[in-house]
């Protein structure tokens, strides 16, 4: 169903000697990764470290979506918990498992300047450090936290990495105050904020992949579940394209309004709503607007280069309407 959430993992959670919930980081429960879609069987675990009040442990399995999961063998086991190493720095606060190096200089510098000018540009502080676990190896971070990729934020102040700079998950953190909002939004304001996306400028995908026949419809980039469902190297570049051409469009409090009033769940027919609230036209609008921008032949300025993204490229004032 459209409207469901599409989750299937195992978690496990932690009750007190009075049967109440042990939060951990703020969480009722910690998961394994989440499986979607039809597939074999697939082994998943995590490795879960024990709250001091922590009086017993409830292993659960969860689908959250029409369809049908099997569950086997599923089980705990004691393991030797990972020792971090820590590193206090201005604005955050590194984390790394013991035996591996630490972050260098050239990162922590990196890491503070473009927290700094993102917090200027959207006009949103990150109140308190930054956490940041760094993990060997995409497989350890899984291990540990429950979830794939190469990075990914964690309530409000927590980003999990296997690179110790990561200028799209810092986006993450400061639009978490702005709400929810859906993945062509979230996804492609980091994308367009962290800068070129595959060394190349972000707006140059749209015309690479309709070049290969391969540039969605945004209408079926709405919904999340749709998002998520495709494939990344082509969603993400689009979504960065995009919404850096709204960003620039609209200007921040426009794009602020927008962003809060589109939710996960939306389908194509809300975001147009919530885009006509804010600029008198929908997303077919937009979104051929858009494309005549990007898919024109690109142009070169004297110390600039058209379509580039991030801080690279200085935005328009706000069009009037």
């Amino acid at each position: 169903h459209r409207g469901q959430f599409r989750n299937c993992n195992v978690f496990v959670r932690f009750h007190d000697a009075d049967g109440l919930v042990v939060r951990v980081d703020g969480y009722p429960v910690q998961g394994t990764e989440v499986l979607t879609g039809t597939r074999s069987w697939t082994r998943v675990e995590r490795l879960v470290v024990v709250p001091p009040r922590a009086a017993r442990a409830v292993v659960g399995c969860f689908l959250s979506c029409s369809g049908t999961a099997w569950f086997d063998q599923v089980g705990l086991r004691p393991v030797q918990a990972p020792v971090w190493e820590r590193q206090l720095t201005p604005r955050a606060e590194y984390f790394w498992e013991s035996g591996l190096p630490g972050p260098p200089f050239s990162a922590v510098e990196g890491n503070i300047k473009h927290l700094e000018r993102l917090e200027e540009r959207l006009d949103t502080r990150l109140d308190g450090l930054v956490k940041f676990y760094k993990y060997a190896t995409p497989g350890r971070k899984r291990e540990l936290t429950g979830t794939g990729g190469n990075a990914h934020v964690e309530g409000r102040d927590t980003i999990h990495s296997v690179s110790w700079a990561d200028r799209h998950e810092v986006v993450h953190l400061l639009t978490r105050s702005w709400g929810d909002g859906n993945a062509l939004l979230g996804e492609g304001l980091a994308v367009f904020l962290a800068g070129p996306w595959q060394q190349q400028p972000v707006d140059s995908w749209p015309r690479r992949l309709k070049a290969r026949d391969e540039l969605p419809e945004l209408a079926r980039l709405v919904h999340t579940s749709d998002f998520r469902q495709r494939d990344e190297r082509i969603t993400y570049p689009v979504a960065g394209s995009f919404t850096g051409y709204l960003f620039r469009e609209l200007g921040l409090e426009d794009f602020k309004r927008l962003y809060r009033n589109v939710y996960p769940m939306s389908e194509a027919e809300a975001f147009d709503a919530a885009l006509r609230a804010v600029t008198e036209e929908g997303l077919e609008f937009h979104e051929k607007a858009w494309l005549e921008a990007v898919l024109a032949p690109p142009e070169k300025e004297e110390g600039e280069t058209k379509g580039s993204s991030g801080f690279d490229l200085k935005p328009p004032e706000k069009t009037k309407r």
